[in-house]
């Protein structure tokens, strides 16, 4: 079905915008979720959409013609056996709180660890109910780590992404969101070495791995290493150009 369809395409994208915003705006909250703009709507994956528009928060919400009768019947009928995330639309509003922690409009640093906080709480909620066979556990397990870092429980964020891995090591967005707080800490070799980690056991190309390590393989001046895993991500259909562009600035 297109739900199933989109699942995996929709959580990569989403979690590789949380690393590398481009551009949030929104208003002020008015209730859970009523906020949510039209920008932040189009890049959720479709079960978010669906989680919302099913929960209490989405009822009345300006969106909810958006997803067809079919489609949330199937939503309703699969979503655990899909997704297996417990109170999902908690975790799906969690992950705007921290794209809009990242920085925006009156973003001020007293709002961002409000929202951050708003977060924690919210992918608390569904993590601690959720079963580590759950098929979008590495997902969450990849927020979570982000907003706890963000927040500034390192530790606590390592750990987290770490039981990701060992639980998924086939799954991408675990090692995307360590590698990423590894090369935030200059960090470089060991995110590489993570990175690489994940490139021995994969069991499919992801553009959002084949694009960290080719912005890692930059910053440690490996050009051509740098260039080829560039290529891989667009290829691979990676939507973000801030890497190509590093690139062409230095003739590669």
């Amino acid at each position: 079905m297109m739900m199933g369809k989109f699942i995996k395409i929709g959580c990569l994208f989403f979690l590789l915008i949380s690393i590398n915003p481009e551009t949030w705006g929104w208003g002020g909250a008015r209730g859970e979720g009523s906020d949510i703009t039209e920008f932040e709507w189009a890049t959720w994956p479709d079960y978010c959409k669906a989680a919302f528009l099913n929960s209490e928060w989405g009822h009345g919400s300006p969106f909810t013609d958006r997803i067809s009768m079919s489609s949330m019947s199937e939503y309703r009928k699969t979503y655990m056996q899909k997704i297996g995330v417990p109170g999902p639309h908690h975790f799906c509003l969690a992950t705007i709180y921290i794209k809009r922690a990242r920085g925006g409009i009156g973003v001020t640093q007293k709002k961002s660890i409000e929202l951050l906080k708003r977060a924690i709480d919210e992918i608390t909620y569904s993590y601690g109910r959720m079963s580590k066979s759950a098929p979008l556990f590495s997902t969450v397990s990849a927020y979570y780590g982000i907003a706890l870092y963000q927040s500034g429980d390192h530790d606590r964020a390592f750990e987290i992404w770490k039981e990701g891995i060992t639980v998924q090591p086939n799954k991408p967005e675990s090692y995307v969101a360590m590698a990423e707080a590894l090369r935030s800490e200059r960090k470089m070799k060991e995110a590489l070495e993570l990175l690489l980690r994940f490139d021995k056991v994969k069991q499919q190309p992801s553009a959002e791995v084949e694009y960290f390590l080719g912005h890692t393989y930059l910053d440690l001046g490996l050009y051509d290493d740098a260039k080829r895993h560039a290529d891989k991500a667009y290829q691979l259909g990676y939507p973000l150009p801030g890497l190509k562009n590093k690139l062409r600035r230095i003739g590669k």
